[in-house]
């Protein structure tokens, strides 16, 4: 061919160059891919068909054929492991391994015979049985033939570290035995096997670029790292190095012209120099040599802040002071006058006061800032050698940032006078409440033990003019047959006497004036100048601010609370809030009283249904017993007819009390007495029973309304059961569910036709109390089906 594959031996010291283009058989190389150095110290040339072993003292190269290897396999890497054996890395045949022991190509072991294809690099540790072998897209192995255990690392832990080992270029190690990992496009790995330590390096660490095509180290513990277009270098510590950027001045284009081959850098210890090929040559450097790098000027070449740019001198820059608006940015450009290699030194900045370490500028010697504290800084710049020693610097340029508004003194003394002031309305909200709460606490005691509307009326009128410091406090009650407010109560100028006395009473309508409007829409009213208020009803005398809250029972106006001043805006808003609820405890302790009438009526009506005639037959039955004309017999009668009502009365009455003690407010008494009541009246008769309750009804709370009504609805079904029914068995059931309290009595007798329903005495007093108690009353009956009652009422 026009360009036939050729191999350059170079002597080290010096001397005329050898160029080999055929083989020991005179046979021509197919294409050239590497040299490699097994740990036996054999040289390989590994060409696109076989491999080939130097022969050092013909200085040729022997073939090495592989039977039953094709042409093109593409011979990447061979290592040689503590057996003798070779394996070999191909492109295109996959891994291959040489038996030395029978001269011939073995079969792969089974864990590794998935590799048929894209091996690229392998590494034999001198003396130990571990083979590292690399691919492109089947993962990085670590095998151990000794022990046929096999190790993968790509994502191995599920990182973006390791997910980089799937793409590998070259393998090797360092002077510690760390093991070393170029990538296509992930930087370089560095794995510490018996740590189990990963440690990437990459572009965001300072690498050029993420094509990392070999490395190779050296006695100082750096490692040496070769990519498509420059040579960089990491020390123990991590740091990163760059030695050669600008190809094009050593006529070299790139070092990696074919991805699908190797592309070698080696470190020649004995010279201590890096060598590398690529497009155009071979490139030989020593980073060691020894040239110390002279002082040289560093220079600000510009700086921009606050929209503006400056360029400055030298001596500028000294005297020069950069005042950075808060929240602005401040960039600065710089440069080293060196002409040397940029290998040899790099530049760092700092920003004092701010940075906490140094950084290390980039190719475009550019420093940029944004959104810094307030406060004074300094700017510097050095420039360090490999060593790490600073060869000059530059530290005179000034930098200030504003403080914002709030950081300026006067803010603060605002900000402080903005504290006070809160915490002022904070202590004085708090006193106020605290007074609000004493005052409230002392109203409500003044209403305990009031025993008519009057006495509530009268006491709230007096005590709101006391607590709260007012000339005058009238009670409206409505009349809702009239539709009017009346003066109940009063104190101050309308009430002059100790006598509750009502100077001149006045009644308004409902909606007409200030507080025959609260009292229709509900809703309290503060007038701070009645003059301008064209609703406004002269009581006694004209006033200048009046307030009027209303006083609401169960969901109604009951009445309205009313106060006056002759002085304009005289009421605040924590006046209204503190009579608004001053309002609410008398609407409750008037609502209490309501409820507590009601009570007394109802008991003093069961007292005389149950009572009056029970004990109005007793006395006619006494006097007829009493008359002489009875005989013996019929007295008896009598007597146990009296016995019978009076049993009846006893009953009754224990009932009541029963209902009225507060301490059986709980359902849990309810069902104790209903047990007692169901085998007192059950057990004489043989009658079986049981009763199945819900677990929870111990916390349910009755009034005393509801229990009585609740018990004698129970008792009066069980006491119809046992009388009339038949029956041989009853069952009770309580149940709870979805806030609904449900009462079954069922009994197993002959039950009674559906027209029947409702036209007994004892019926109807059910569905009464039923409705008294706002719970729904259903009995299903058919005769010979039995019968059952079912009460069902909502519990809150």
């Amino acid at each position: 061919s026009e360009n036939p594959a050729r191999v350059w031996i170079i002597p080290a010291g010096g001397g005329p160059i050898n160029e080999l283009a055929n083989d020991s058989r005179g046979k021509p190389f197919s294409s050239c891919y590497a040299i490699r150095e097994d740990s036996g110290g054999d040289i390989w040339l590994l060409t696109s068909d076989m491999p080939y072993r130097y022969d050092r003292r013909n200085q040729s190269f022997d073939p090495f054929p592989i039977p039953g290897i094709p042409k093109g396999a593409l011979f990447r890497d061979i290592a040689k492991d503590m057996n003798g054996n070779l394996w070999f890395a191909t492109f295109n045949a996959g891994l291959l391994f040489y038996n030395q022991a029978s001269g011939r190509i073995d079969s792969l072991p089974r864990k590794l015979r998935h590799l048929k294809s894209s091996v690229t690099s392998l590494y034999a540790r001198p003396n130990q049985s571990g083979l590292w072998i690399g691919t492109l897209g089947y993962d990085l192995h670590h095998y151990l033939p000794g022990t046929d255990s096999l190790e993968l690392f790509y994502k191995k832990h599920n990182d973006s570290v390791t997910e980089v080992l799937n793409m590998v270029n070259h393998l090797s190690a360092d002077q510690d035995g760390l093991i070393w990992v170029s990538t296509i496009s992930g930087g370089v790995l560095k794995i510490d096997v018996d740590k189990g330590k990963y440690q990437k390096f990459d572009m965001k660490s300072g690498l050029r670029n993420n094509q990392a095509l070999s490395t190779c180290g050296d006695e100082r513990s750096n490692t040496w790292i070769l990519s498509g277009n420059s040579i960089s270098a990491i020390n123990k510590q991590g740091q990163t190095f760059h030695w050669l950027n600008d190809l094009s001045a050593f006529g070299i284009s790139a070092f990696d012209a074919d991805l699908n081959a190797g592309h070698d850098i080696i470190y020649d210890p004995d010279r201590k120099r890096v060598l590398a090929a690529g497009g155009g040559g071979l490139l030989m450097f020593e980073p060691y040599s020894g040239n110390k790098i002279k002082e040289y000027p560093l220079v600000i070449t510009k700086i921009e802040y606050n929209g503006k740019a400056y360029t400055l001198t030298p001596d500028q820059t000294a005297l020069h002071r950069c005042k950075v608006q808060r929240n602005g940015s401040l960039s600065v450009e710089f440069a080293g006058l060196y002409f040397g290699q940029s290998a040899d030194l790099r530049i760092e900045y700092m920003l004092e006061g701010y940075d906490k370490e140094w950084i290390r500028a980039d190719d475009r010697l550019l420093a940029v800032y944004q959104k810094m504290p307030s406060g004074n800084y300094q700017f510097r710049l050095r420039a360090v050698n490999q060593d790490a020693e600073t060869i000059t610097s530059l530290g005179n340029l000034a930098v200030s940032v504003n403080p914002s508004v709030w950081e300026s003194p006067l803010f603060i003394v605002l900000l402080i006078a903005m504290l006070i002031g809160i915490s002022y309305a904070v202590i004085h909200n708090l006193r106020n409440r605290i007074r609000e709460e004493r005052v409230l606490k002392r109203f409500a005691t003044s209403l305990f033990g009031q025993k008519s509307i009057d006495d509530i009326f009268w006491t709230t009128a007096e005590q709101c003019v006391a607590l709260m410091k007012l000339e005058d406090c009238v009670l409206y009650q409505l009349d809702e047959s009239r539709q009017v407010l009346l003066q109940k109560a009063a104190a101050g100028p309308k009430s002059p006497y100790t006598d509750r006395y009502i100077f001149n009473p006045i009644e308004i309508l409902i909606g007409k004036g200030i507080v025959g409007t609260v009292a229709k829409t509900l809703k309290p009213e503060l007038i701070r100048n009645t003059g301008k208020d064209s609703r406004y009803i002269i009581d006694d005398q004209s006033r200048l601010s009046e307030i009027a809250v209303p006083v609401i029972v169960e969901g109604k106006a009951f009445g309205v609370i009313d106060s006056e001043h002759p002085q304009k805006g005289f009421y605040t808003k924590a006046d209204l809030h503190l009579l608004e609820k001053m309002a609410a405890i008398c609407a409750e302790r008037i609502s209490k009283y309501l409820v507590e009438e009601r009570i007394r009526a109802r008991i003093a009506r069961d007292l005389h249904d149950e009572l009056g005639s029970t004990l109005t037959s007793i006395n006619i039955m006494s006097k007829v017993a009493m008359s002489p004309a009875q005989g013996e017999g019929q007295v008896r009668q009598y007597l146990e007819k009296i016995k019978e009502h009076s049993s009846r009365i006893m009953e009754s009455m224990g009932d009541m009390v029963w209902a009225i003690n507060p301490s059986n407010d709980s359902l849990e008494k309810f069902i104790i007495r209903l047990k007692e009541y169901t085998a007192e009246l059950l057990e004489p008769t043989g009658m079986t029973y049981s009763f199945d309750l819900h677990d929870n009804l111990s916390e349910i709370k009755l009034n005393l309304e509801e229990r009585k009504d609740l018990y004698l609805v129970a008792k009066e079904a069980i006491h119809n059961a046992v009388k009339y029914s038949g029956a041989g068995h009853l069952d009770i059931r309580i149940r709870l569910a979805d806030h609904q309290l449900s009462l079954e009595v069922e009994d197993n007798g002959k039950g009674f036709r559906e027209e029947v329903v409702g036209s007994g005495n004892g019926l109807i007093n059910m569905a009464e109390r039923a409705r008294d108690m706002q719970a729904e009353l259903v009995i299903d009956t058919k005769p010979g089906r039995g019968t059952v009652i079912r009460l069902v009422k909502h519990i809150t």
